[in-house]
């Protein structure tokens, strides 16, 4: 199974991929990209745009410049190939594509550092357009540029999947490391005759015989298996190998064999190669990014991939317990001078003055708080003041039903 398209798809519905956004969708919804189902199409199906088509189309660009969609990966991975499927666009598919990756958190790609998968390449029209990834680097979003417009029916994003475990397990601690959306990877299978095996590890139950591994009938002798790669090396508590949907046609026995495979083990040139491109993103010239990655490995790997690979730095990792304490102090200080200002505000306006000076200060202090524990200064101030808006306002709703509604 050495072809990229053997491996999962990371973009899939199924596992969560979804279109977030595109510049433009006049005359096919984004939407279209990513269904599990091959295209069709229809030549009587027209809309009051124009014809119908089972994809992305964009309108016909009258300016400089080029069409754009992006995607978040069901599961963060190192992409191995993109399939661009133009299917039934035949005069009006896109010339050429590019594919870019990057890694963003909650799907907010403001101020992403965008990485190239695939260069611009020409793309054939009604056709399914292949192309391999070399890119190390671990990707949780992609953008497709379409140049300089047109349609596209499908998108496919073929890789290795890579999340963060942390997020998957139970209160245990327990996670199912076969699954794919836990990182699990089938590598290789006897046959495929009728579906795929990655259906075996996929989300969520069996929808129908489709929707499972099934191989073709063994008139000869032996036996048909799969490989399944773990997400990361596990002492196995419990198994379950379901045969929903298979009535006629089930195993009659099975049995698994495991194994740690010093394939499936870090691998140095690999890691080194991710390291390099980020110092080459950082603007270092590649030989030298190669050489301060080389260094690095060398003196302390985990490190330097926690360090300058994850953003981790122990300097400014967060500190509880100075964070409690500047809040105190806000606090204390945000109440103190609002009471100062009761006293010498006109006794008629002293509810709106005192609401006012009250969030007004307690944004500022929220600000100088996130300063001096190094946290981020407007996601503090929001906290602060919304906290002390509904302190405020929870406090009038007591006041109004025991009748205190003056100061």
């Amino acid at each position: 199974m050495s072809d990229f398209t053997t491996l999962p798809d990371l973009a899939a519905l199924r596992l969560g991929g979804m279109v977030l956004v595109a510049n433009d969708e006049f005359f096919a919804p984004k939407e279209n990209l990513l269904k599990p189902e091959a295209p069709v199409f229809d030549p009587d199906r027209y809309t009051d745009r124009g014809k119908e088509m089972d994809g992305w189309e964009t309108r016909r660009r009258r300016e400089p410049g080029h069409d754009w969609c992006i995607v978040r990966l069901g599961i963060p991975g190192i992409v191995r190939g993109v399939v661009v499927d133009t299917s039934f666009f035949r005069g009006n598919y896109p010339d050429r594509c590019s594919v870019e990756g990057a890694v963003v958190e909650e799907d907010d790609v403001t101020g992403a550092e965008w990485f190239d998968l695939v260069p611009e390449s020409a793309l054939e029209g009604d056709a399914v357009n292949r192309f391999d990834v070399a890119s190390p680097l671990r990707v949780s979003h992609l953008r497709l540029n379409i140049v300089p417009d047109g349609g596209v029916a499908r998108l496919r994003v073929h890789g290795e999947p890579l999340p963060d475990l942390r997020t998957l397990t139970d209160a245990g601690g327990r996670a199912d490391l076969a699954a794919s959306l836990s990182g699990g990877v089938v590598l290789d299978a006897s046959d495929l005759f009728f579906s795929s095996p990655h259906n075996l590890i996929a989300p969520g139950d069996s929808h129908g015989m489709h929707d499972g591994w099934e191989t073709r009938r063994r008139r000869g002798e032996g036996h048909d298996w799969v490989v399944i790669r773990l997400a990361t090396e596990t002492e196995i508590e419990r198994i379950e190998v379901d045969t929903s949907n298979f009535k006629g046609n089930y195993p009659d026995t099975c049995s698994l064999d495991a194994r740690v495979s010093p394939d499936d083990a870090a691998d140095p040139e690999s890691e080194q190669a991710e390291l390099t491109e980020v110092y080459v993103r950082r603007g270092l010239d590649r030989e030298l990014a190669a050489t301060v990655a080389e260094r690095l490995m060398a003196v302390d790997p985990l490190g330097s991939h926690v360090r300058d690979e994850l953003g981790l730095q122990p300097g400014v990792l967060a500190r509880p317990l100075q964070a409690a304490v500047v809040s105190a102090v806000s606090f204390a200080v945000g109440a103190a001078l609002p009471l100062t200002l009761i006293v010498l505000a006109p006794i008629g306006a002293r509810i709106l003055v005192t609401a006012l000076a009250a969030l007004l200060l307690l944004a500022l202090l929220g600000v100088v708080g996130a300063r001096l524990g190094g946290a981020p200064a407007g996601r503090a101030a929001l906290r602060v003041t919304a906290g002390g808006a509904l302190a405020m306002a929870l406090a009038a709703l007591i006041g109004q039903l025991v009748g205190a509604t003056g100061l």
